[in-house]
C-alpha cells in the first residue's frame, strides 16, 4: 500500500511509517537516557554505586563496645600503682658498719678492717664488726716476711692474708738501704738472706742457714710474724 502526499513533498510507503513511529515509542520508553543520549542515539549503562544506591548496613554487624575499647587504652598520665618509684639516698655521714649505705656511694658497708690489738684485722660482715682472731692459724694476719727473687732487686714481701691462714706470693721490693750494695753484688744468695736476718726481718730460708734441711721455713726475727715463731 503507498500513499501520496499531496503537493511536491515526498512519497510515505505506510512500512515506513510504521517504522518511524514504532521507533519513536521505543526510544521514548526509555527513562535511562538522558538529554545527550537521545541527541546521539546512544545510551548508558546504569551507575552502580549512583543508580543502584548503596547496600543497607548489616543489621547483624554489632556495633564497637566503647567500655571494651576505654578499658585498652591506657592513660600515661596514670601511675601504675604496682610500680614503685626509686627511693632516693641521702647522705647522712661518713660510711659505717650498719647495714646501710650512709655515703650515698652505691656500696653498703664499704669501710676497712680494723686492726686488732693482738694482732689480724676485724671485717665488717652484714653490718656488724667481726671478732679479732683468738689464736693464730698460719701467720699473723697483716703480718710480713721477706723472700728473695732472681730478678731486678732480688728482694721480695710477702704479706699474711686476713685469716691468718696463708702468706700472698712474694712481690718485689727494693731492699733496705743495708743490704741494697749486697743484692747489686751478689744477687740471690746466701749473703742477702744473712743480712735479712741481720736487720731484724723473718726471712725465707732458701739456702738452709739454719742447717735444719728444711728450705721452706723462716728463719730470723719470726716471733710476731708466724705461729709459734722463735
Amino acid at each position: 500500500m503507498e500513499v501520496t502526499r499531496a503537493g511536491n513533498g515526498p512519497r510515505w510507503s505506510a512500512a515506513a511509517t510504521f517504522v518511524v513511529i514504532s521507533s519513536a515509542l521505543v526510544t521514548c520508553a526509555r527513562t535511562d537516557l538522558n538529554p545527550a543520549d537521545l541527541e546521539t542515539g546512544e545510551s548508558r549503562e546504569p551507575n552502580t554505586v549512583e543508580d543502584a544506591g548503596a547496600p543497607e548496613p548489616d543489621a547483624t554487624t554489632p556495633e564497637p563496645d566503647a567500655d571494651v575499647e576505654d578499658a585498652d587504652v591506657e592513660d600515661p598520665d596514670v601511675e601504675d600503682p604496682d610500680v614503685l618509684p626509686p627511693e632516693e639516698c641521702e647522705p647522712t655521714g661518713a660510711e659505717t658498719c650498719n647495714g646501710v649505705d650512709d655515703d650515698c656511694n652505691g656500696t653498703v658497708d664499704d669501710v676497712p678492717p680494723v686492726a686488732c690489738p693482738d694482732g689480724g684485722f676485724s671485717y665488717c660482715v652484714r653490718g656488724a664488726m667481726s671478732e679479732c682472731p683468738r689464736e693464730c692459724q698460719t701467720c699473723m694476719p697483716g703480718s710480713e716476711t721477706i723472700c728473695f727473687v732472681s730478678y731486678c732487686y732480688f728482694w721480695g714481701v710477702q704479706t699474711c692474708s686476713g685469716d691468718g691462714k696463708s702468706l700472698s706470693g712474694c712481690i718485689e721490693e727494693p731492699p733496705p738501704s743495708a743490704c741494697a750494695d749486697i743484692a747489686r753484688d751478689h744477687q740471690k744468695s746466701r749473703q742477702l738472706e744473712q743480712c735479712c736476718i741481720d736487720e731484724g726481718y723473718c726471712c725465707k730460708d732458701d739456702f738452709d742457714l739454719d742447717h735444719d734441711g728444711d728450705t721452706r721455713d723462716y728463719v730470723g726475727n719470726c716471733s710476731e710474724v708466724l705461729c709459734g715463731g722463735d
